[in-house]
């Protein structure tokens, strides 16, 4: 993914500062090559516009007022390697630590809670928003409001789900 980041110039007009690849992003190729990139990050609330830069903290490590701008791409689910459950899940453990730690296997595959209150729209493709109640099917332009809640993705069909969102840390 290309990120273009715009500022001031020394001489105090729009420029672009930074234009290039997502400085954080994760490939799990046993999931398919699912892709998990934080974009930018800053703490709440931002002293100036121009507050924030390149994420430095782990991709799903959500504290009390950060606030992770991110995209995550769901490749189908027919090319999750499942031939070895534990080759999956230490790639997992390798690469997302931190994602590991919020999940919960015994409310179903993926299912994770963070605190934190995410903003995610569906940018390309379609999804399974999985809760414990039931699932939602969602796809391009559908907005989900995640209020701290258990939740996985999945994506049954041929074509890779392009998720776009943000993340912000709750309080306790």
């Amino acid at each position: 993914m290309r990120r273009v980041v715009t500022g001031q110039g020394a001489d105090g007009r729009s420029t672009v500062v930074s234009d290039g690849p997502a400085p954080r992003a994760v490939v799990v190729e046993r999931m398919g090559g699912a892709t998990f990139e934080t974009l930018w990050q800053l703490v709440t609330p931002p002293a100036s516009p121009t507050a924030g830069g390149d994420p430095t903290r782990p991709l799903f490590q959500i504290r009390p007022g950060v606030v992770s701008f991110f995209r995550a791409t769901f490749p189908p689910d027919s090319r999750v390697d499942r031939s070895d459950m534990n080759a999956l899940y230490g790639e997992i453990q390798e690469k997302l630590p931190d994602l590991v730690a919020l999940l919960d296997p015994a409310r179903g595959p993926g299912m994770h809670a963070h605190h934190s209150l995410d903003f995610v729209v569906v940018a390309a493709g379609r999804v399974r928003l999985v809760l414990e109640s039931g699932e939602v099917e969602l796809g391009p332009g559908d907005a989900v409001v995640q209020q701290s809640t258990w939740h996985a993705w999945r994506n049954p069909w041929e074509e890779p789900c392009v998720l776009a969102g943000v993340v912000m840390g709750a309080g306790s």
